[in-house]
């Protein structure tokens, strides 16, 4: 009975350190990290660019194309070795991965330092739902991740569990976030509409993919594959966008707290 006591105690006390834990109260966390959210995002928006320039040709439903199309082509095609048009793609496969692991590490140290937002706040409640977001940014960072160095034509299973996984819980920490920034009620209205406005685009493109799965053109078609193809594009560049904004308008709000030099 003892030893069972003992365990449970060591169960409670890491569940509580998981939705209790605090960051380091200095200016890595609380000015450092955002800046390098800011230039991995830049440098996410180049190299992505700079990979679609260098994609031979190809797409799923025509192998004869030259170059990549934005509205036909998936990201996930700059990912392969070979092109869909069987062309050496070593120079956007390398981009791409780079690309895709910068973004997982922008997720993973912006849902860790963003709580910062909320350790000030007076409700518990507030601080467990920003650290669940966290925890479930970190957890699509690694997905993300995963999309980069697991590519498509390597494996396409774990490829595609790690998009619709990063996607899932991405959505979960954008939820516990939102739900977090709007119990805060001395943050400045900014950070809410960012997330508002995000969560507009969100919402759109469910309504969309709900809309394309029961209704709309069939799987394959080329109707099918804009439609897919672009909202992809959209949300991911829209998502980034946020995380960029975002990360210019947190710092200000800390430096007010005065951190330790």
């Amino acid at each position: 009975m003892a030893d069972k006591s003992v365990e449970d105690a060591k169960t409670t006390q890491h569940g509580t350190w998981i939705m209790n834990w605090s960051l380091p109260q200095n200016a890595f966390w609380q000015i450092g990290v955002f800046r390098i959210v800011v230039v991995i995002g830049l440098l996410f928006y180049l190299l992505i660019t700079i990979s679609m320039l260098l994609y031979p040709g190809g797409t799923k439903a025509d192998p004869h194309t030259q170059g990549y199309s934005f509205f036909t082509n998936f990201l996930s095609d700059l990912g392969h070795s070979v092109s869909l048009s069987g062309e050496s793609n070593i120079a956007s496969m390398v981009l791409f991965i780079i690309a895709m692991i910068l973004a997982g590490i922008a997720t993973v140290l912006f849902s860790l330092a963003f709580t910062q937002l909320f350790t000030l706040s007076s409700s518990r409640l507030t601080i467990r739902l920003s650290h669940l977001g966290a925890l479930c940014g970190v957890i699509a960072g690694i997905c993300l991740i995963g999309v980069g160095v697991v590519p498509e034509d390597l494996s396409t299973w774990l490829h595609n569990f790690c998009i619709y996984a990063a996607l899932v819980v991405f959505v979960a920490a954008y939820i516990f976030f939102f739900l977090a920034v709007v119990r805060t009620k001395d943050l400045p209205k900014r950070i809410s509409w960012v997330y508002i406005a995000l969560g507009i685009v969100l919402v759109v493109y469910t309504i969309i993919s709900v809309w394309v799965t029961f209704f709309g053109p069939a799987p394959g078609t080329p109707a099918w594959v804009i439609i897919q193809a672009t909202g992809q594009k959209i949300i991911i560049y829209a998502t980034l966008l946020a995380l960029l904004v975002e990360s210019l308008l947190v710092p200000p709000i800390l430096r007010k707290d005065a951190y330790p030099r």
